[in-house]
C-alpha cells in the first residue's frame, strides 16, 4: 500500500512562511495549502490528507472531503485535529508507513509512540518545493520515449526480422 501522510494543517499554516501571507485569510491559506498537497501526491505517489481544527464550531460531525485525490478532514465541535490525527494515524499505521506532519510537541509524542513517522511543516514545505521543480523540470524535458525495439535483446531482434506473416 501506498505511505499515508498525514498534515496537521492549521500547524503546516502557523509555522511556515510560504503561508503566512495568507494567515489573515484563513480559507486561502487552506486553499493553497490543499494545492499544494495535491501537486505533492501526483508527483510522489503517496496518499495524503489533511486535518483542519474546527473545534469550537457547532457541528457534532467530523467532515471528510476529497479534492482531486487528498482527502481534507475538519473536525467536529468538541474535537482537535490532534485527536483526529492519532486516530487516523492509529487506523492506517497496520497496512503502511504513516509519516505525520506537525510542529506540535505533544502530538510528536503521541506519534512517535505508536510507531508512526514525523516531519516537521519545514521539512514538508521544503518537499513540496522540491516535488514542485521536479515536476517542473520533467514538464520542460518532457519523458523519455521508450521503444518496444529498444528493450529487446539481438537475438530477439534477429528472430523477429525473419517471421513472416501469412495472410
Amino acid at each position: 500500500m501506498k505511505e499515508l501522510i498525514i498534515v496537521d494543517g492549521y500547524n503546516v499554516i502557523n509555522h511556515e512562511s510560504k503561508y503566512w501571507q495568507y494567515k489573515e485569510d484563513l480559507e486561502t491559506a487552506r486553499v493553497k495549502l490543499i494545492e499544494d498537497l495535491v501537486d505533492y501526491k501526483a508527483v510522489e505517489d503517496c496518499n495524503v490528507a489533511v486535518v483542519f481544527d474546527g473545534s469550537g464550531g457547532r457541528g457534532n460531525l467530523e467532515k471528510k472531503k476529497n479534492i482531486l485525490g487528498v482527502d481534507v478532514y475538519f473536525t467536529k465541535g468538541s474535537q482537535t485535529a490532534d485527536s483526529l490525527i492519532e486516530r487516523l494515524a492509529y487506523e492506517a499505521k497496520e497496512n503502511r508507513n504513516v509519516i505525520v506532519v506537525t510542529a506540535d510537541y505533544d502530538q510528536q509524542k503521541a506519534v512517535f509512540s505508536k510507531g508512526v513517522f514525523r516531519k516537521t511543516p519545514k521539512e514538508m514545505v521544503k518537499n513540496i518545493v522540491e516535488a514542485k521543480t521536479n515536476s517542473t523540470e520533467l514538464i520542460k524535458t518532457g519523458p523519455k520515449r521508450i521503444f518496444l525495439e529498444d528493450c529487446l535483446s539481438n537475438k530477439v531482434k534477429e528472430s523477429l526480422k525473419h517471421l513472416t506473416c501469412d495472410s
